[in-house]
């Protein structure tokens, strides 16, 4: 077996999950308010059908599929009804296996992720990670979530070197690592062991961001693979503040 890294700027996910799919589709309903939340979705269940998702009665995405992880949308802070059908079906022809009115609170920035398997006795298992990344101009954020529903506790390490975190059970989230720019090659270890099971291929890491790597999938089915992801930049975080002040300023034009 050998998993490859992707990093998904497309949309995907994993429909049987009811958190994970309104996370998605609001984006895509409504545009950005003043009270908004972010929320970004990854799809990390291997044996899962594509689905289409419809928000407030559209269509809004088509034929989602595993191991990709969307760019954060700005979404309105309130409530939706998403409702999910099998790919190529329609609200009326369905079956609709989802349907749920869901919140999303005002000034979150939030990752929801999908994990388990379809067919397996460990179902689907929702995650939702609270997402705080602080870049700086200097150096570089990265943390790791475990999300493969087989796999024991791990230790993450420099490939050959000292863990850099250690004993990281399913469905746990780091808390970001100072490190500096550049390439790093990272190993999955069996928390304690020496023994590598999974080298994530090289990451570049700029100068100014915080990053995420997902570890999704399962050893046992051959889908075992890890998403990285970019949470967020200095150059982004100075936009925003830039976007903010604009606001402010025709707000007190008006």
């Amino acid at each position: 077996m050998t998993p490859q890294t992707s990093l998904g700027r497309k949309a995907g996910l994993l429909g049987t999950s009811v958190a994970l799919i309104a996370a998605l589709a609001i984006p895509a309903a409504v545009g950005a308010q003043d009270e908004t939340a972010k929320v970004r979705v990854l799809h990390g269940v291997g044996d899962a059908p594509a689905v289409d998702v419809y928000a407030n009665g559209e269509e809004l995405i088509d034929a989602l599929a595993f191991a990709s992880i969307t760019d954060y949308a700005t979404v309105p802070a309130g409530e939706y009804l998403i409702q999910v059908v099998p790919d190529g079906t329609t609200l009326e022809e369905g079956p609709v296996v989802i349907e749920a009115t869901l919140p999303f609170e005002e000034g979150t920035m939030t990752t929801v992720a999908a994990t388990g398997t379809l067919a397996g006795e460990a179902g689907i298992i929702p995650q939702v990670v609270s997402d705080m990344p602080e870049p700086n101009a200097d150096g570089v954020q990265l943390r790791a979530s475990h999300f493969s529903f087989d796999a024991p506790a791990v230790d993450i390490a420099p490939v050959g070197g000292d863990p850099v975190l250690t004993e990281v059970p399913f469905g746990a989230t780091s808390e970001y690592l100072d490190l500096p720019a550049g390439a790093i090659d990272l190993e999955i270890r069996g928390a304690g062991s020496p023994d590598a099971v999974f080298t994530i291929p090289t990451l570049d890491l700029e100068a100014g961001n915080s990053y995420s790597a997902y570890a999704i999938g399962s050893f046992e089915e051959g889908t075992f693979t890890v998403i990285p992801a970019l949470d967020a930049s200095v150059e982004m975080m100075d936009e925003e503040m830039t976007d903010e002040e604009m606001t402010d300023e025709e707000m007190t034009e008006e």
